[in-house]
């Protein structure tokens, strides 16, 4: 496959202030699963320079103010940009509540404050439009698809190409259906199909990149232009689309999920193994977006073996 177009792109500019908080919703109930009850949250921010600047792909840095739990979080949190609405001024988050940094973030309600840095990442999704699109998540990393899927069908129409649009997403079980009612608003936009690992009512039984192995061989007999294919998800799923796009030839990007400190590059915490002599790059700085081509998960990321995994996109770290 020849090198995919797109993912780094001139940097963008950063803004840090306060953001106003217009809505927080608890995205129903998820019953008994990693998060507990109720344990998504979306946020709707006022943030007109987030707004106006942010791409697909990228994401913001959230200081976490004092919550229901002693102490406040020392650390930023980086969250995925769910949507971005410039003419509203107004950006979307979507988190699982985890830990005492997300439910004092789940604790805001409307007229409260958040102070945040963004947009960042340099690492972005590329809006073609000109050929048929797949968008694959898995858990939480469906959450920035959101913002990509409405800024590929808004190029579609355009140019326009009747080129369509494929989503695809896997989940654990129904605890994480939520996340996938969020692309409702696509309707009559998007093609959906949904893969859960306990086979949820509605769901075929499996994983995102089985619906990824499938639409990719019926595309090769559907559509004359090779389809681009855009990822997110935990490291095992985006080490399987790698496989899958690198066997159909066809482009692909993918958003990798690292836990983050700084989020600027200054503390190299977030480093991603990737092919070719410079062997690392900042998933915060040059990512979180890469061409498949470029990452290399025959390696396993420096202190990886102490990570532990949440299921980030939503929640980066």
């Amino acid at each position: 496959m020849g090198a995919a177009t797109g993912g780094p792109v001139r940097p963008t500019p950063v803004w840090h202030g306060s953001a106003g908080v217009l809505t927080s919703e608890s995205l129903g109930e998820t019953g008994g699963g990693r998060g507990g009850p109720g344990s998504f949250r979306r946020l709707t921010l006022r943030a007109p320079e987030v707004a106006q600047a942010a791409r697909p792909g990228q994401f913001v840095h959230v200081l976490c103010p004092p919550g229901p739990d002693p102490g406040r979080a020392f650390l930023r949190r980086p969250l995925s940009l769910h949507d971005a609405d410039p003419a509203a001024e107004t950006i979307r988050l979507v988190f699982r509540v985890v830990g005492p940094g997300t439910r004092a973030l789940a604790a805001l309600r409307s007229g409260d404050e958040l102070d945040l840095i963004g947009p960042l990442g340099n690492g972005v999704f590329p809006v073609l439009g000109d050929r048929p699109a797949i968008l694959a998540g898995g858990g939480m990393g469906l959450v920035p698809l959101l913002l990509l899927a409405k800024r590929l069908v808004r190029e579609m129409d355009r140019r326009a190409v009747p080129a369509p649009l494929t989503l695809l997403a896997g989940v654990s079980g129904s605890a994480e259906l939520a996340l996938v009612e969020l692309f409702e608003v696509l309707e009559g936009q998007a093609e959906m199909a949904v893969a859960s690992e306990e086979g949820a009512p509605g769901t075929v039984r499996g994983l995102v990149t089985d619906l990824l192995e499938t639409a990719l061989r019926r595309a090769a007999l559907r559509w004359a232009r090779r389809p681009a294919v855009y990822a997110c998800g935990p490291r095992p799923m985006l080490a399987a689309v790698q496989r899958l796009v690198e066997k159909a030839g066809v482009p692909a990007w993918l958003s990798v999920e690292e836990r983050m400190a700084c989020g600027v590059g200054a503390c190299r915490g977030c480093a991603v193994p990737v092919r070719g002599p410079a062997r690392y790059r900042l998933a915060c700085l040059d990512g979180p977006v890469f061409g498949a081509e470029e990452l290399d998960f025959a390696e396993t990321p420096p202190g990886e073996a102490e990570k532990t995994p949440t299921g980030s996109g939503g929640e980066r770290s």
